[in-house]
């Protein structure tokens, strides 16, 4: 069922950001699932469109939407009438499709600001230093905005900064905001069995710390139990925590080490896909166990609600909701995806330089976009959708923050989609 119309809807991915850091911080049983509900069957079905959609449509394929109603939107370029005959073969006539006619398709706005991340250090050598990157498929540009405080960043620079990237780039190809924030953590103790004081196997959602040669310990979190390449246990985590090699413990280093948290090691990273402007940022922590569980609750809670993995799920931008569960903010529910896809520049603070990951999705609170929902030390998290019960199904492992509400914690989360991580080149699969 369609319906073909012109771009007048607001996109939700073009949002402006105020924030963006980093989240990792340095310290001086069951057997089956329920059911699940329409709005996640929705989110399966466009999810599996948008992946091969952008294969298989290039140069037509704009992007896909969920509206609150749980219809689907999608932007096409020209009549694409090979990619709405796909769409409604998979559809039929059970979800209602909206098509919006756009310039510009997903792919190529991708290369686009897949170019504008390359030419960093060019970039910033005219002054122009950008740390996030959005397409926008309705309005046809890629949103890029600044490492500078709205408060500071002046009509007039942020007009000559538009000047600078049309003349590169296109006029109004690139379009230009600004951004800011600073990275923090507070993380506490508990007895055995928790987040902090866990034990083989691991579970996602540990607060772990990445021991780092000449650069001291670093706080970060563990998202979830995976069999590497060569079927060997391991439990994954973002990638600018730490290089292959380095030792890995639960977060029992001062001013944290109590009667309560005795030294132990996790293991140390294995395989890291991570390097800048690689696009990727995660890493396999090789360890003596894993499984397919998650910690949930409070990130001080001493008797954490342990969540079972029941397999993988990309939903789509515009739905909801998933959970963004990092070690030192714990587990947040019902947050909306504001996009699934965009390029964030961010700043290693370990090796002292800027990065890029691309194909990263994008959330905040659905019924308070002014919650907190990340905070420094929970990079590398999970972020999942629950289904029922205790099952949930993994999506991806928490990447960044923006929009700072105190210089501590953020409103907006960006998380690497485990597609990417569990893609054939890695050999990484869910453990169980």
């Amino acid at each position: 069922m369609r319906v073909l119309q012109a771009p007048t809807r607001s996109i939700v991915g073009a949002t402006i950001c105020s924030g963006l850091i980093l989240l990792a911080s340095n310290a001086a049983s069951a057997s089956t699932s329920s059911q699940p509900t329409e709005g996640s069957i929705v989110s399966v079905v466009v999810g599996e469109i948008a992946a091969a959609a952008v294969a298989q449509f290039p140069d037509s394929f704009g992007d896909i939407h969920i509206n609150d109603s749980n219809d689907v939107t999608v932007d096409i370029v020209g009549q694409g009438s090979a990619l709405m005959a796909y769409i409604d073969g998979v559809v039929g006539s059970s979800i209602h499709v909206n098509y919006v006619e756009v310039r510009y398709s997903a792919t190529q706005l991708r290369t686009l600001a897949q170019r504008v991340a390359s030419d960093d250090a060019a970039l910033s050598a005219e002054g122009v230093q950008i740390v996030s990157l959005v397409p926008d498929a309705l309005a046809g540009t890629v949103d890029a905005m600044l490492q500078t405080s709205p408060t500071t960043a002046s009509s007039t620079s942020i007009a000559a900064t538009q000047a600078i990237v049309d003349a590169r780039y296109g006029a109004g190809l690139v379009s230009i905001d600004s951004a800011t924030g600073l990275p923090s953590v507070a993380l506490s103790t508990c007895p055995s069995g928790c987040r902090t004081n866990d034990y083989s196997p691991f579970y996602g959602g540990d607060s772990v710390t990445f021991q780092i040669p000449g650069h001291g310990n670093w706080f970060c979190a563990t998202g979830f139990g995976v069999l590497d390449s060569n079927g060997k246990s391991a439990v994954l985590s973002a990638g600018h925590c730490a290089e292959p090699g380095d030792t890995v413990s639960i977060n029992c280093d001062p001013p944290y080490l109590d009667v309560y948290c005795p030294v132990r090691t996790v293991g140390s990273v294995g395989p890291s896909y991570y390097a800048p402007n690689s696009g990727l940022d995660f890493e396999a922590i090789d360890t003596s166990g894993s499984g397919p569980f998650v910690y949930g609750g409070s990130p001080t809670s001493t008797s954490p609600p342990v969540n079972i993995v029941n397999g993988s799920v990309m939903q789509a931008s515009g739905s909801c909701c998933l959970t963004v569960d990092g070690a030192s903010t714990g587990e947040i529910s019902a947050n909306y995806i504001i996009t699934n896809w965009t390029c964030q520049l961010v700043y290693d603070e370990i090796l002292n330089q800027n990065y890029t990951v691309c194909g990263l999705g994008e959330v905040e609170n659905n019924g308070n976009p002014n919650l907190g929902i990340c905070r420094g030390g929970d990079s590398g998290g999970p972020v999942y959708e629950h289904t029922g019960g205790s099952y949930i199904l993994a999506e991806g492992l928490i990447e960044s923050g923006s929009r700072s509400l105190d210089g501590k914690t953020y409103t907006r989360c960006f998380f690497e989609q485990l597609s990417v991580v569990t893609s054939g080149a890695t050999g990484i699969k869910l453990d169980g």
